[in-house]
């Protein structure tokens, strides 16, 4: 099995057990957080199932392989959409700006799959039409969102840390998110440029497989380390000085 394919495998696994854990936890009625983020990995973890068959099982072939395409590329939207939808509630609660950013990056994510699947393009790899960018697009700008806003946070847990404030673990698992973030947001990146590169050459390097493979890696092991970290780690982290950023 090849390191693209351990990773596939990978990431099912974490999404979908992080993803519903948090789901579980989400049942209470103020709960609303944990409820977006269990839906957004879950999503992704149903995305990559759906990946997993239409690209390494006779299904790729004909049309069910089409359409398991297509059902991932939704997946992926969906996933990006509660993303965002958790970021403007926790990172800025009642802000309007937030809202819009995160209602016109989900719109042109879903014009971007209609207008693709309307080409016949189920797959997203056609990069001539605009469709496939607007949608790739959209979902980096998802990416990059929580990346910054968890950076942001970050930066101001570490000054209350500092001061003893909040709690070391804590303060890892928005640094663990940024991580996530950067990792998806990286690996968003290597798809587009794999995708532009296949469009232009008929091909793309090997290597782009495997550091989209690594970057997949990545970010499961930051999704598991920020919610089901050993207890050892939980330590580690309290123990750890206290120093503040410069």
């Amino acid at each position: 099995m090849n390191l693209d394919a351990v990773a596939n495998v990978v990431a099912i696994a974490v999404n979908l057990t992080v993803g519903l854990r948090l789901l579980s936890w989400g049942r209470k009625p103020d709960a609303l957080p944990e409820r977006l983020l269990g839906l957004s990995l879950s999503f992704d973890g149903i995305e990559w199932l759906l990946w997993l068959l239409a690209i390494y099982t006779p299904a790729a072939d004909g049309s069910l392989g089409s359409a398991l395409g297509f059902a991932c590329r939704a997946g992926i939207s969906a996933s990006a959409i509660c993303l965002m939808a958790f970021n403007r509630v926790v990172f800025r609660p009642g802000s309007a700006g937030a809202l819009i950013f995160a209602a016109t990056a989900g719109a042109a994510m879903g014009v971007g799959l209609i207008g693709s699947a309307a080409a016949g393009d189920w797959y997203g790899y056609r990069v001539d039409l605009p469709w496939t960018w607007l949608e790739l697009g959209a979902q980096a700008a998802a990416f990059g969102w929580t990346l910054l806003e968890s950076l942001c946070c970050y930066v101001k847990l570490r000054r209350r840390l500092a001061h003893g404030l909040t709690d070391a673990v804590v303060v890892n698992r928005v640094l663990l998110w940024g991580g996530y973030g950067g990792a998806l947001l990286a690996s968003h990146a290597l798809v587009a440029l794999a995708q532009y590169t296949a469009g232009v050459t008929g091909s793309y390097p090997a290597s782009l497989d495997s550091m989209m493979a690594a970057l997949t890696l990545a970010a499961c092991a930051a999704v598991w380390l920020a919610f089901f970290a050993p207890r050892a780690y939980r330590d580690w982290l309290r123990a750890a000085p206290r120093a503040p950023l410069a």
